[in-house]
């Protein structure tokens, strides 16, 4: 974080991302890291194919993007992929 470029984080939906899909446009949330804690705003969602690595781009400003499992409830290994796009909260 800090770096203005996209910083992606993957995570099992029925572990670190279990309430992930619960999440709605303009909530905000803390990422906890070793070296410090980063609030983000939510500003969109996809569903994209488990093989669609176009969610991954060469950026000039901080985007947070968390990928998981897609449907939520899938037994297995699931079709697809739910995506949070998130932008930094700057603190004045």
């Amino acid at each position: 974080p800090g770096q203005k470029k996209q910083i992606l984080f993957s995570g099992h939906r029925n572990t670190v991302f279990t309430k992930l899909g619960d999440l709605k446009q303009g909530d905000r949330f803390i990422v906890e890291m070793p070296y410090g804690n980063y609030e983000y705003e939510l500003k969109s969602t996809e569903i994209v194919d488990a093989n669609d690595l176009s969610v991954i781009r060469d950026m000039d400003e901080e985007l947070l993007t968390l990928s998981t499992c897609y449907p939520f409830s899938f037994i297995g290994d699931a079709p697809d992929r739910y995506i949070v796009y998130a932008t930094p909260i700057v603190k004045s």
